[in-house]
């Protein structure tokens, strides 16, 4: 549940409490550890792999950092710009938390994790990396 003061504003007048949490007790502080991770070893560790495809990620961008997409084609979804690959394509999480990849040439998105965690879990080194191609989608 996000806790923003609409919600919790509607929920007060429902007559519901909620409890003071930590950001750890909610799953945002591990995300963002997660993602400060990852940006931390992205030199080494940016290669997606999705099946035949392999996208380099570029630049990820920390969680405290994200803004909502402001889109026309975005308008019935929330999302947020979460990274981009070397094409300045767009990694997006969308609010089913899922992240989709948006090519900007196509103008087309597709679903390549089913979160973030999954997505950054699933960056890993070149197999050869004296010899990086540069791949494109």
């Amino acid at each position: 549940m996000v806790e923003t003061p609409v919600v919790m504003c509607a929920l007060a007048d429902a007559g519901v409490k909620l409890l003071p949490r930590t950001l750890n007790e909610i799953g945002m502080d591990n995300e963002s550890q997660a993602v400060d991770r990852a940006i931390a070893k992205l030199q080494q560790k940016y290669l997606f792999k999705n099946g035949d495809r392999h996208l380099q990620v570029r630049s990820l961008i920390p969680v405290s950092s994200r803004r909502p997409v402001k889109a026309d084609r975005w308008t019935k979804k929330k999302a947020c710009i979460i990274g981009e690959d070397i094409f300045g394509n767009l990694f997006l999480r969308v609010c089913d938390g899922t992240v989709r990849f948006w090519d900007h040439e196509k103008l087309e998105d597709e679903i390549i994790a089913s979160s973030v965690r999954k997505f950054l879990y699933s960056l890993g080194a070149p197999s050869d990396p004296g010899n990086v191609e540069r791949f494109r989608a």
